[in-house]
């Protein structure tokens, strides 16, 4: 009789170990997103889409937001109607079935510039005329 109850507890513990690393388990796999990042100017916003377009260089990638995804600006919580073409911004983003999803948004440098149809002098190529500079592209 004492072997058979020290032989369910036994049981009965080992049961429960096998549980809590099944748990653990599927708790890590479901936590470990792969996290990417990018870094450059808003080219487009479609707000009803609730997509953004970020240009860095030769590159541009449209990233798809979601309920959970995070706006910072000047040191406060935005939103994505307070984004604008032209924002210098970061973006960490995950990837879910060939779309950019972004979970962070902070805008390094806000485009505040006023445009302007005032011709003034020449922009170089790739820069437009703001009030009294030329803007980047």
């Amino acid at each position: 009789m004492r072997k058979t109850v020290i032989l369910s507890l036994m049981s009965l513990m080992l049961l429960l170990l096998l549980v809590i690393a099944t748990a653990a388990g599927e708790k890590t796999s479901a936590s470990t997103k792969q996290y990417h990042r990018m870094h450059g100017e808003i080219a487009s916003i479609d707000a009803t889409a609730k997509t953004f377009t970020v240009k860095h260089g030769n590159d541009t990638s449209t990233f798809g937001t979601d309920n959970s995804t995070k706006y910072r600006g000047a040191g406060k919580e935005i939103s994505i109607a307070d984004l604008k073409v032209g924002d210098d911004v970061r973006v960490s983003f995950t990837e879910q079935e060939g779309q950019k999803i972004a979970a962070r948004v902070d805008i390094a440098h806000a485009h505040t510039h006023n445009h302007t149809t005032d011709p003034g002098p020449a922009c170089p190529v790739g820069y437009h005329r703001c009030k009294q500079d030329c803007c980047k592209d």
